[in-house]
């Protein structure tokens, strides 16, 4: 599955709803740990499903799956929780690209320059804030390097486990003909052949010695 570009892709191609089944079993969030809204209510269960790991009156939170790495979390618990951050609470999967700090512009520092302008030097503002530009500039950098770093080794990472989860299907497949090779031969057959050939054989002898005569 893909990093996505932003939080909005994510949310709108990189996670689905989970449906209420009574082939669930019953799960709680594991972000807030109160139960999710997974298990179909039947008329045998009544509301027994709703007493869950919390008191019977606590509301049951929808449940969204993450598609890329299979995790269930409470959707509000998890939308709160990619507003700090931007992987999954439980493996710590990227799931898309943070949004990086925008630059220091020229506009900012002359509306720094021009609110500080009766309390210090013009001058003195501009050299602290060509220091702060650069110390800016130099971070994003290293920080945008070390993301891209990440990223790149989670794709490898992820094109490898396909390769292997092909390879193995292949196996699988090896086996079940190699199987059906077997099962299709029977040893009663394979005698019969060579009875049959034998006796070919020895007619051809009585033949050859008729002639001979």
């Amino acid at each position: 599955m893909p990093v996505y570009d932003n939080k909005t892709d994510f949310l709108s191609l990189g996670i689905e709803v989970v449906v209420q089944s009574i082939y669930h079993s019953k799960t709680n969030c594991t972000i807030c740990l109160e139960p999710l809204d997974m298990v179909e209510t039947t008329p045998s269960t009544g509301s027994a499903d709703h007493d869950h790991g919390s008191d019977q009156d606590t509301p049951l939170h929808a449940a969204v799956r993450i598609k890329a790495c299979n995790h269930v979390h409470g959707a509000e618990c998890l939308a709160a929780w990619l507003e700090v951050g931007n992987t999954c609470p439980i493996c710590n999967r990227m799931l898309f690209v943070p949004p990086f700090e925008e630059p220091i512009t020229q506009d900012v520092v002359d509306d720094v320059i021009q609110a500080l302008r009766d309390v210090a030097d013009e001058e003195d503002i501009s050299d602290v804030l060509a220091r702060l530009v650069f110390e800016d500039q130099t971070t994003g950098a290293t920080r945008r390097q070390q993301f891209e770093a990440k990223v790149a080794a989670q794709r490898k990472q992820t094109e490898a486990q396909e390769r292997n989860r092909e390879f193995d299907d292949f196996l699988l497949y090896e086996d079940d003909f190699l199987d059906s090779d077997v099962e299709d031969w029977f040893p009663e057959d394979y005698e019969g052949d060579e009875n049959e050939d034998s006796g070919e054989d020895g007619d051809d002898e009585k033949e050859v010695e008729e002639d001979e005569e």
